[in-house]
């Protein structure tokens, strides 16, 4: 008996999980990178400064 084409994203649930998860990480990522950046580029912000935007 052959599988359906497609395997878990044919599953509703699984897609919308999968798409959360990716969207969260893009998040995520935005967070790390892309604020920091723009503190420093149109703040002039410190290091320190970028720290505490950080939480580190």
């Amino acid at each position: 008996m052959r599988k359906p084409f497609g395997g878990l994203l044919r599953q509703h649930d699984f897609r919308h999980l999968w798409i959360a998860d990716t969207l969260s990480q893009l998040g995520n990522r935005i967070n790390v990178l892309a604020i920091p950046l723009l503190a420093i580029t149109a703040l002039n912000a410190s290091n320190f400064e970028v720290s505490l935007l950080r939480g580190q």
